[in-house]
């Protein structure tokens, strides 16, 4: 409302209870009704947002999704992933398929916009009941146990994220891009032509469907795949590769699992531990791999570093001396953060995969 109607409005309410009290205290008939003031109006009242709700068919085609979010800016897309951009309270949309399928919807909110209590007031309403909380997490499942809902908060994103997800495909037994199933691969081996130019690591990764995210003169960072959060690859001067680092999220496998995936599965044999990292060496060939737990703003990570050391430099002093330091610039570490939004829905499926 205008400000000159709020006064209107005002001034009308004034005189009306200005005769209001004349009457009651003159008149000769108690029966004379009193007139009825003007009711005050809020003259800045609250907007009321209001949002499209992330589309929740299950099974639904990718053409079907993107037909709903036609007005909404794409932020993404892959085989297995749609991102659109939000609008008003809401920051993202992203939805999660598999086999063509929809299997899982996300709408994240700006916590600074809305109400946790709101959100949770939400779910109650529409059926959803509350079966368990950990961390940052609370978990719900819809009165007809076809939808389980995750509400998180995230401080670092400042949102408040929920995940909408086929329940009938969370508990499938598919091993694949989804269910809860067991799942072999931690992470892939990486790229360990010692020597090999910046654009042979780019060629290799890429057709291996590694998603490039940040380059600079001496590395390379590429988003994860399996339950591998991301890769770095770093080049002397000469651009040549020297070192290969993955990291796992600390809360997907912490570093004896890491150790036991290097042993178990690519022939590893532990060698020592010094100074909080843990040293193997390769059953053939001269790539030594090294873990260790590191916390860094975008999270805690196990590292599995990888580098060209020959058996004949081997000594724990000589290991440990000749180990490239981890170098995880500021610049690096923010590009995790950004790796974080463009795989969102593949970071997601990993996590589908342990936190059943």
């Amino acid at each position: 409302m205008k400000k000159t109607s709020y006064l209107w409005s005002l001034a009308a309410m004034c005189f009306a209870v200005t005769l209001s009290a004349g009457f009651a205290s003159c008149g000769d008939d108690d029966d004379d009704p009193e007139p009825t003031p003007t009711p005050v109006v809020d003259p800045t009242p609250q907007p009321v947002s209001s949002y499209l709700e992330p589309y929740q068919t299950w099974g639904a085609t990718k053409a079907t999704v993107k037909s709903y979010m036609k007005d909404y800016e794409l932020l993404g897309e892959s085989d297995t992933e749609l991102g659109y951009y939000g609008k008003d309270i809401v920051t993202y949309y992203f939805y999660g398929f598999d086999n063509a399928a929809l299997v899982f919807s996300e709408i994240d909110y700006d916590y600074n916009q809305i109400a946790k209590s709101a959100l949770e007031s939400k779910l109650t309403k529409a059926g959803y009941e509350k079966v368990g909380t950990k961390d940052t997490t609370d978990y719900y499942l819809s009165a007809d146990e076809k939808t389980y809902v995750w509400l998180s908060t995230s401080d670092y994103y400042e949102e408040f994220q929920l995940i909408y997800i086929d329940y009938e495909w969370w508990n499938s037994d598919d091993p694949g891009t989804g269910g809860g199933g067991t799942v072999g691969i931690l992470f892939d081996a990486p790229y360990t032509q010692w020597g090999a130019s910046m654009s042979a690591v780019k060629s290799n990764r890429t057709s291996k469907g590694y998603k490039l995210v940040d380059e600079d003169e001496d590395s390379q960072m590429y988003a994860g795949k399996d339950q591998e959060y991301a890769s770095v690859y770093f080049f002397d001067e000469a651009q040549a590769l020297e070192e290969a680092d993955i990291y796992i999220e600390e809360s997907v496998a912490n570093e004896t699992t890491v150790g036991n995936y290097l042993t178990q599965n690519w022939g590893y044999t532990y060698y020592g531990t010094n100074q909080g990292y843990t040293y193997y060496l390769p059953a053939s060939g001269s790539t030594v791999a090294v873990t260790m737990t590191q916390t860094l703003t975008a999270g805690n990570f196990v590292i599995a570093a990888f580098f060209d050391m020959p058996s004949s430099s081997r000594s724990m002093t000589d290991v440990t001396t000749t180990v490239p330091a981890l170098k995880m610039t500021p610049e690096l570490e923010a590009s995790l953060q950004k790796m974080a939004m463009i795989g969102k829905m593949s970071k997601i499926q990993r996590n589908f995969k342990f936190k059943k």
